[in-house]
């Protein structure tokens, strides 16, 4: 008898299983529709270029389909022309570089790094008209005035540029951005608030870029500072461990990543910036000033990410001569410093009776005097306690709070007064081990600047850590290290992605987030752990 070959009996089902795989992929293939982007024509922009996107899925008209640059959604009248492969807009003026991502019904690109021409580096300043300076007045600005400097060459907005003046400290200081000091910025003039630490000295105009061609001297600008002196004293050097920790990273799409933002360490004259030892992580995009961004895929179900940070501090001491006297007692409200210091923001009422009603005691029209007032009546009736709260309300109801909520009461009320200030988050600098969180607060004086009051521990957290029982107003030791007042505001880089943003108590713990595609269950952010300490000669 003929031999007949037999086909295994798993090789029909297998058939089977393969052609129903090709066949999902090739209808996954053909339905979807989400828009993706080959590329930008040009990649680099400026106000008014037309740029190009080349990709496909974008629908043969736009209906509510649009495109957005640094999380801000194009308006119609900057699109030029829309096809399902191509689209053309006008670029707008928009004040950084970011993700340009094309947003239809059928979902979202990947995005894609446009570059304002402003931000992009040049050798020796190639490719910019060099700056020319021919004046700046007043000739002796105080603290918080506005300096205007003339000339030329200066662009069209601030793009990365900075004023830098020079500091107490003897090294150069620029402008914070939570001072909202750049008022104005033109190609022929500059118009720019004195910062807190600035002292007389030279003045210089800085581009990116980072060569001796891109900063221009302004000269010496004699600095004066109204109302007292100001002054730098011992200075103390910190190792400090930071960790975040963050559980159950889960996707729930094959494009699943987590963005997350954490508050840079300010850098002022009392304190500046951290050096990173080490670090284990992703390696931060360092956006602007004031937020650090890092970035996980989101490709592994209960997955545990995270950052750990080692950094090197160092801190002056703060020391305010004050005169009542001398003070200014006026303030331009049109600054938005004023406006920002004396409103209610992220949990601090200043329109509470019980709040108010402290304010109205205050007794004084002297901004000085006032503030003085509000730090000895709560420094006589409020006593400081771990277990406190933190609430301003409660903490003058109950005469009961820990440093955040002693911190924020001693602001609200000045705030109700009209004096412009802030609470400052940070931790204290005790033995090696765990370092507490801890608050203070400051506020501002026309012409003298920022001026530091430590309320909490005057009213008993200095004696319950050991470290005194009480500075006097406008000053501040070494054994602080300042993280963040608050959140600033962070750019949208999908806009259908989750965020959430929890300013917390404490800015070490401050966070914000944006997870596509995905979820997480949990992110632990210990105590930031001294490593050791060492005096500065």
């Amino acid at each position: 008898m003929p031999a007949f070959s037999r086909r295994p009996a798993f090789a029909v089902p297998a058939l089977i299983l393969l052609s129903l795989i090709v066949a999902i992929t090739l209808l996954l293939l053909l339905t979807d529709r989400s828009p993706e982007i080959d590329r930008l024509d040009p990649s680099v922009g400026a106000d008014g270029e037309v740029i190009t996107i080349t990709g496909r899925n974008f629908g043969d008209e736009r209906g509510a389909s649009s495109v957005w640059i640094a999380g801000r959604r194009l308006t119609a009248s900057r699109y030029l022309r829309w096809s399902d492969r191509e689209i053309s807009f006008s670029l707008p003026d928009f004040s950084e570089s970011g993700l340009v991502v094309v947003a239809t019904d059928s979902g979202e690109s990947e995005g894609v790094l446009l570059r304002h021409r402003d931000e992009v580096p040049r050798a020796g300043g190639e490719g910019r008209t060099a700056a020319q300076v021919s004046g700046y007045s007043p000739g002796d600005p105080a603290i918080g005035d506005v300096l205007v400097i003339a000339g030329d060459g200066f662009g069209q907005r601030q793009a990365g540029a900075a004023v830098e003046f020079t500091g107490l400290d003897g090294a150069s200081v620029r402008p914070a951005p939570d001072d909202y000091a750049y008022e104005y910025w033109s190609p022929n003039e500059i118009r720019v608030r004195v910062p807190s630490g600035a002292a007389s000295g030279p003045v210089w105009l800085v581009f990116p870029g980072g060569n001796e061609s891109d900063r221009f001297s302004l000269g010496t600008v004699e600095v004066r500072r109204v109302g007292g002196e100001k002054r730098l004293g011992d200075r103390l050097q910190s190792v400090v461990e930071r960790n975040i920790r963050i559980r159950g990273l889960e996707a729930r799409g094959e494009n699943g990543r987590l963005l997350f933002w954490m508050p840079r360490v300010p850098d002022r004259v009392q304190q500046r910036e951290s050096f990173v030892l080490s670090e284990n992580g992703p390696q931060p995009l360092s956006l602007d000033d004031e937020m650090l961004l890092y970035e996980w895929p989101a490709d592994r179900a209960g997955a545990r990410v995270g950052i750990r940070r080692n950094e090197l501090f160092e801190r002056a001491a703060v020391i305010s001569d004050l005169s009542t006297g001398s003070v200014r007692t006026a303030y331009d409200t049109e600054w938005e410093l004023f406006r920002r210091y004396t409103s209610s923001r992220e949990g601090l009422s200043v329109d509470e009776p019980v709040v108010e009603a402290n304010a109205s005691s205050g007794g004084s029209s002297n901004p000085l005097q006032f503030a003085r007032n509000v730090y000895s009546w709560i420094t006589s009736n409020v006593e400081w306690s771990e277990e406190g709260s933190d609430d301003v309300v409660e903490v003058l109801e109950s005469g009961r709070g820990n440093s955040a909520g002693i911190a924020d009461t001693f602001v609200a009320v000045l705030r109700a007064g009209g004096v412009p200030s802030r609470p400052v988050r940070g931790v204290l600098v005790l033995e090696p081990g765990e370092m507490p969180f801890y608050s203070w607060a400051e506020f501002f004086l026309s012409g003298f600047g920022w001026v530091p009051a430590d309320v909490a521990r005057a009213a008993g957290a200095g004696e319950h850590y050991g470290i005194g029982d009480g500075l006097a107003l406008g000053e501040l030791d070494n054994r602080v290290i300042e993280f963040r007042s608050g959140i600033p505001e962070t750019p949208v880089f999908h806009p259908d992605a989750a965020r959430h943003r929890d300013i917390g108590v404490y800015a070490p713990r401050a966070v914000v987030y944006e997870i596509e595609s995905g979820a997480i269950s949990n992110i632990d952010w210990p105590n930031p752990v001294l490593l050791g300490t060492r005096a500065v000669d």
